[in-house]
């Protein structure tokens, strides 16, 4: 039980804790560059463990009488667990090899062509476009600026008023979004793959030690 709910914590610490959850959220909206919906596929299994291990616990007391089928729900266990595993991994690789600093920059454009055409004045949040609100939550939940740095919104305006109504703040600077952006969601993946490892060798010792117990049942062989 305790491991199970040592699953459901970390797998919304990273999904949701530090401000992720936010800027997931409009990450999603925007085109979902990141293909953050595989990571909520990841991150709901290994939800699903953690409440799946935590049910199993009454289970667990009467597994002198119903071994067999315990041992058959562990072994479901270790199998997704390592699905999650191995899923967090190839995404955690993947993500870097995205082209999403394009993809990025295209937005930021955007985003000052659109305080351009209000006169150089950010709009209200009201009125706020898609790629604006994207900027405004990724600059203020990661704590960065610009895709490389705050040289790219130079381009526009060199007013830090501007750039501190769009949360990009001195401080943050030289802080790169296309680098934290990659790099947040890519450790939340790997501890999130070594995580469901870590449970998988535990669940597979449990397993183990479960089917050595487990004693044959007497055959009635009729004439």
């Amino acid at each position: 039980m305790l491991v199970g709910i040592v699953l459901v914590i970390i797998s919304f610490v990273f999904r949701f804790g530090r401000g992720f959850g936010e800027f997931a959220r409009h990450a999603e909206k925007h085109d979902d560059f990141l293909e953050l919906r595989r990571l909520d596929i990841i991150f709901g299994l290994f939800t699903a463990a953690g409440i799946i291990l935590i049910l199993m616990c009454p289970v667990a007391v009467y597994a002198v009488i119903r071994q067999r089928p315990y041992a058959a729900a562990v072994a479901i266990m270790v199998v997704v667990q390592l699905i999650v595993g191995l899923m967090s991994f190839t995404y955690s690789d993947e993500i870097n090899q995205l082209e999403a600093d394009d993809l990025l920059f295209k937005s930021a454009n955007r985003t000052m062509d659109y305080w351009t055409q209000h006169g150089g004045v950010k709009p209200p949040q009201r009125q706020e476009d898609i790629d604006t609100e994207f900027w405004t939550v990724t600059q203020r939940t990661l704590k960065c600026c610009g895709v490389t740095s705050y040289k790219d919104w130079l381009l526009w305006t060199n007013r830090t008023e501007v750039l501190e109504e769009y949360e990009c703040h001195a401080e943050n600077y030289d802080t790169g979004c296309g680098h934290e952006i990659r790099h947040r969601v890519a450790t939340d993946a790997t501890f999130v793959g070594i995580s469901a490892i870590a449970v998988l060798v535990f669940e597979v010792f449990h397993l183990v030690l479960l089917l050595k117990t487990i004693k044959p049942q007497p055959t009635c062989i009729c004439l």
